[in-house]
């Protein structure tokens, strides 16, 4: 299989990666294989909020915190926007309507910026590069994805 977690700091092919803390990493070079689209088992991680008021600006400014320090100290993630001089995520999974949730639609959520709006779910999606992004593009794939 794929492994996801080439390139972080203190990998060895096969192991969880081991570091004292801090682990910087440079941008651009944790999770390889999920930045160039052959890892298909990635997930967005979301923060849900009001999209007004100050709740909505805390999880912006936690949101753009996480992003711009993720290499400075621990890489969990890969951001989902350039962010701290890293190009953050290329590629994104296509949405589809989830039957009954009373969903009548869904979308990708474009363009890619913060915030971003989506419908639909996206488990098991096909893996598409933002350059291409194009509403309605393997939205709702009866047969699947193109590889």
């Amino acid at each position: 299989g794929v492994d996801p977690l080439v390139g972080l700091p203190g990998y060895v092919a096969g192991e969880l990666p081991v570091c004292a803390l801090p682990c910087p990493a440079k941008a651009n070079t944790t999770y390889t294989n999920i930045r160039n689209g052959t890892y298909r088992s990635f997930s967005f991680l979301r923060l849900i909020t009001n999209k007004t008021g100050a709740d909505a600006t805390n999880a912006a400014a936690l949101v753009k915190a996480a992003q711009s320090v993720v290499n400075l100290y621990v890489p969990d993630f890969v951001p989902y926007v350039a962010a701290g001089g890293d190009e953050g995520m290329k590629f994104y999974r296509s949405h589809f309507v989830v039957p009954g949730v009373g969903l009548t639609a869904d979308t990708n959520g474009v363009p890619f910026t913060e915030p971003s709006t989506e419908a639909g779910g996206d488990v098991g999606g096909c893996i598409e590069p933002i350059t291409t992004n194009v509403l309605g593009a393997h939205e709702n794939v009866a047969k699947g994805c193109a590889e």
